[in-house]
């Protein structure tokens, strides 16, 4: 009980430090979609906002705090999955956490892409040109690369950023920022799902081809 009132009270004092680096992950994780789409085929586009922030992104941040932690002492809900401490245990701990990262990004494609899919008959992406493609909505080259790019960020550069936004910015600036940022996401998201419910596709804003 005391860790997860330990876990409770440190993401109260953290959580609108998380939301700032939710702003910064859904940027990140729109210029990379948008980076694999110019390596693959020489173009860019709006990857379905409005605004050059994707959600679902930003909620890993959250997500991760949660539900891993520190790779090498991984934690569910201020749980240690590995109760002593030695190398042996940080190995299996950063084994553990890059395994669920995989997990988590070949389900989360397979299960997000076949429901949309099925309810609303709308392919938000397609992987049946991948060689590795395991079904059209997931694939193994996607689940090792974004898995393997989501374990170095959590691993090398989460807690030092969140630290570091800690260490510079002020509670009320972090507050402001979150509060009035991360709604526009939201909205734009809700915006992008509707558009997919109603009208049967997620809309493009625009498309750019650069070579």
């Amino acid at each position: 009980m005391e860790k997860e009132n330990s876990l409770k009270e440190n993401f109260k004092q953290d959580f609108f430090y998380l939301g700032v680096m939710a702003i910064i992950t859904s940027f990140l994780g729109w210029f990379i979609e948008n980076l694999a789409k110019f390596c693959g085929g020489g173009n860019i586009d709006s990857r379905f906002h409005i605004l050059p922030f994707i959600s679902v992104y930003g909620l890993i941040v959250f997500a991760v705090y949660l539900l891993i932690g520190n790779p090498n002492d991984i934690t569910m809900f201020g749980k240690h999955l590995f109760k002593e401490k030695s190398k042996k245990k940080t190995i299996f701990s950063n084994i553990t956490t890059i395994l669920l990262i995989y997990f988590a990004v070949f389900f989360g494609e397979l299960i997000v892409g076949n429901l949309w899919n099925l309810l609303f008959g709308v392919k938000l992406w397609n992987y049946s040109h991948h060689l590795t493609h395991v079904t059209q909505f997931t694939s193994l080259r996607s689940t090792f690369s974004f898995g393997t790019l989501a374990f170095v960020l959590v691993k090398y550069i989460y807690y030092p950023s969140l630290n570091y936004l800690k260490a510079h910015m002020s509670y009320k600036t972090a507050k402001l920022i979150t509060c009035i940022v991360y709604p526009l996401i939201i909205v734009d998201s809700l915006v992008m799902y509707l558009s997919i419910i109603f009208f049967h596709k997620a809309p493009v804003y625009w498309h750019l081809k650069l070579k």
